[in-house]
């Protein structure tokens, strides 16, 4: 969905952005509302001028009955009367239906930019806004203000009203002596300090958003399943729940002041006001006196000054909601514009690799770090190909995975698929080529076979095929033992049946499969909770299924393991360290070399020789 037509940048964090693009993004809100319900959205527009309208018919009856009284004019009175209910019924009982009618809206305007978003955020061909806290940041507080973005042409709605309102008490009061207008003139101070002072409200809220996106992160682990095992066992439930209201307590505490301040502001902007009124009522107190105004026109004045404090009170409650729409609205152009200013490559994805992959010179550092993550690597597969990574913790091989699937930009260098950079590939159309099981995979809690088949959205309800995938990950058994099979809901958030995280990862796994002949197969730790024989047996499962997929299509299979004996098998075997390509070749090339790895292949034969060897030791020991 595209809301708007680009107009420009928006700059800097909950920063500025020119008017016109804010008016730009509540009129793409105003077209949400009207297209969702075009009857309800002209009814709110003719509540809301009655709303405005009403305090002066309110203020003109009561002058009316005054004078009609005074001249003894019963015909008048009773209009002035009619006027009068017809001004408090607008007031009270239609404001309730005005304000029951745009809630009601705004929410379901809210689900529809709450999409928008998601796909917007969905569709940025990388995911590394999504690793870098200054950009959750903006989109945590998009997030929290989505409700207020659907709210906003009606906020401005009802502005506009309190002004409209507020001129008619200055028309009238102008009507009875040019003096007099000076009461509603004194109603700019509450305003201007008022938006002076949630100017300070909003800079508070912007800067603790990442101190609350941590306290909400926090609090979430002490009642999240995957982690409270853990919490339980370590006890440190009580230090965590303390770590995060530290951080509430944190937050509030610049809030606090930050609305204190605007507290103040607010105080100097009513005492202007009070001190306004004092002198009007003096004044028009000895116009009547004097005979140049009417005892009517005193009735006015004073029911405008009960009515003025509502309106001033309206409208700058107004202006400070336009004033929190408007950082919404900055950090909905950020989204925007950073999604616009992606490069989005137009290449059509190739059906099969026939020269191979090549990485020249990669390099690849993350956003706000210095540090780089890899560097200057320089790599040639061929097509058919199967690859192994190894290396230590923090050498940058899950960094190098996400930037082969185009998940991550190089910052330097490129990545080039039969001649075309990765780069330049229509990115929805390589992810399709691609499979993929991370260390990290996602747990979904869905009906089981929906969880394997969403592995190829194409075939999702394609039981054969969910059969087929669930087989080649050895996690049949994981199915048999469900109460219903592939129709088993799993996952307790919805009353489902919960898995081990082993079981989850074969059904991780199996889901990978589910594109049977990818042109990229990545497999990141896949069965890092099998024991080493299932882990040895399911990779020659795999490997043999990769060597098919690379004689049909040419397809590349890349696989990381901390198991070094599971990667014998490959072709070609990469080692990384601190970043960067250490050593390049097959299994005997790297152990007749007798470097870094064949160092950490045989301390982790040895390793794996002395634990059998201490197994067989305790077996003995019980048999006696």
């Amino acid at each position: 969905m595209k809301p708007f037509t680009k107009a420009g940048p928006t700059h800097g964090h909950g920063g500025e952005a020119p008017f016109s693009r804010i008016l730009t993004v509540l009129r793409h809100v105003l077209r949400l509302a009207v297209r969702t319900d075009p009857g309800v959205a002209r009814l709110i527009v003719v509540l809301t001028v009655a709303y405005a309208l009403s305090i002066s018919a309110i203020a003109l009856s009561q002058r009316w009955i005054v004078e009609s009284s005074r001249g003894g004019i019963a015909l008048g009175v009773i209009a002035a009367v009619g006027v009068g209910v017809a001004g408090h019924v607008v007031r009270g009982a239609c404001q309730r239906i005005q304000t029951h009618l745009q809630g009601d809206l705004a929410d379901r305007v809210a689900m529809l930019l709450t999409d928008e978003t998601l796909r917007t955020t969905a569709a940025i061909p990388t995911i590394t806004h999504l690793e870098d806290p200054e950009s959750l940041n903006r989109i945590a507080v998009l997030q929290r203000g989505i409700r207020k973005l659907a709210q906003s042409c009606w906020t401005m709605a009802d502005a506009a009203a309190a002004a409209l309102s507020l001129l008619l008490s200055m028309v009238l009061l102008a009507s009875i002596n040019p003096v007099v207008i000076g009461l509603a003139v004194l109603a700019a101070p509450p305003i201007w300090f008022g938006k002076r002072g949630q100017r300070i409200v909003a800079a508070a809220e912007d800067q603790v958003a990442e101190t609350m996106r941590h306290e909400r992160q926090l609090h979430s682990l002490c009642v999240s399943p995957e982690s409270a095992k853990e919490i339980r066992i370590s006890g440190s439930g009580a230090y965590l729940s303390d770590l995060a209201d530290q951080r509430w307590k944190e937050s509030r505490v610049v809030e606090r002041t930050a609305r204190s301040k605007a507290a103040l502001w607010h105080v100097a902007g009513w005492a202007c006001y009070a001190a306004g009124l004092i002198g009007t009522l003096a004044v028009v107190a000895r116009l009547v006196q004097g005979g140049h105004a009417g005892l009517g026109d005193l009735v006015l004045v004073i029911t405008l000054s009960v009515r003025l404090r509502t309106q001033v009170s309206d409208a700058v409650g107004g202006v400070g909601e336009i004033g929190e729409v408007r950082q919404v609205a900055v950090e909905y152009l950020w989204l925007r514009d950073y999604a616009e200013s992606r490069p989005v490559g137009q290449e059509p994805a190739p059906t099969r690799i026939g020269q191979g992959l090549l990485l020249k010179d990669v390099s690849f550092t993350y956003p706000h770090h210095d540090r780089e993550v890899l560097s200057r690597i320089n790599l040639s597969v061929p097509p058919g190909s199967t690859v192994g990574i190894v290396g230590l913790n923090g050498a940058g091989k899950s960094t190098l995975i996400k930037l082969l699937l185009g998940m991550y930009r190089p910052a330097q260098g490129e990545i080039v698929l039969d001649g075309i950079p990765t780069s330049a590939m229509n990115p929805a159309q390589w992810y399709a080529r691609n499979a993929a099981v991370f260390q990290d995979f996602s747990k979904f809690h869905l009906p089981a076979g929906q969880v394997v088949g969403i592995g190829d959205m194409a075939r999702k309800d394609d039981e054969t095929a969910v059969r087929r995938a669930v087989d080649g990950a050895g996690a049949a058994g994981v199915i048999d033992v469900l109460p219903h099979g592939l129709d088993t809901l799993l996952g307790t958030s919805h009353a489902g049946t919960e898995l081990s995280h082993g079981q989850w990862q074969k059904l991780a796994l199996a889901r990978s499969l589910m594109r049977e002949e990818p042109l990229l197969a990545v497999l990141d730790e896949p069965t890092a909770a099998l024991d080493p024989q299932a882990e040895h047996d399911l990779f020659e499962r795999i490997a043999q299924r990769a060597a098919e997929a690379g004689r049909r299509r040419g397809g590349i299979s890349v696989f990381i393991s901390h198991r070094f004996s599971t990667l014998r098998m490959v072709d070609q075997i990469v080692v990384l360290k601190d970043g960067k390509v250490l050593e390049n070749g097959n299994h005997e090339e790297l152990m007749a070399a007798g470097l870094h790895y064949a160092t950490l292949y045989k301390a982790q034969e040895n390793a794996y020789a002395l634990s059998a060897g201490q197994e067989k030791e305790t077996g003995r020991k019980w048999k006696k």
